[in-house]
């Protein structure tokens, strides 16, 4: 059983980095795509530098975002280059985390996308740690011969606002 249950956990984390590996992949092709189209030296280079940084959580686009910004800044005599490239990076990153991620990211746990926002947003960790959490936990659940629960795992709070039909 031990050995199933790791087998299935080293199955599950060379998944979860191949989906990581492709968003990332997507991310940097669209950064150079992006950036080759406003017009910014060497779009390549920069394309390929997001695309690798954004494997550090966080910091990682806003570190790649930071040189072609520069860059823009140097190059362009207004500040219209320099704009559209942070919108560039702002719309991505955006894109990518609360719309590219989750829908991926649930669609391979089974959670529905919201539910992984929701936990992104909660939680405040990155939809790679909210979906593996979660599949480990529903295989702890299934090996250990209890049922998964069917219920939102993520009811709104008090705080937040009720949607009703109609609203």
């Amino acid at each position: 059983m031990t050995t199933k249950m790791l087998e299935d956990a080293s199955a599950r984390v060379s998944r979860d980095l191949s989906i990581l590996f492709l968003l990332n992949l997507s991310f940097g092709v669209s950064v150079g795509t992006g950036l080759f189209l406003i017009g910014v030296p060497s779009p390549v280079l920069w394309g390929i530098l997001a695309g690798i940084l954004r494997f550090i959580p966080y910091i990682g686009p806003w570190i790649a975002a930071s040189m072609p910004i520069g860059l823009s800044m140097a190059i362009s005599p207004g500040w219209g280059l320099a704009i559209v490239t942070v919108l560039l990076f702002v719309v991505l990153e955006l894109f990518n985390n609360n719309l590219f991620e989750s829908w991926l990211y649930g669609k391979k746990t089974g959670v529905s996308p919201g539910d992984v926002n929701k936990a992104q947003n909660r939680i405040g960790c990155g939809a790679i740690l909210v979906s593996t959490v979660a599949e480990a936990l529903k295989e702890i659940l299934l090996m250990s011969g209890i049922p998964a629960p069917q219920s939102d795992p993520f009811p709104p709070s008090e705080s937040e606002p009720k949607m009703t039909a109609g609203a």
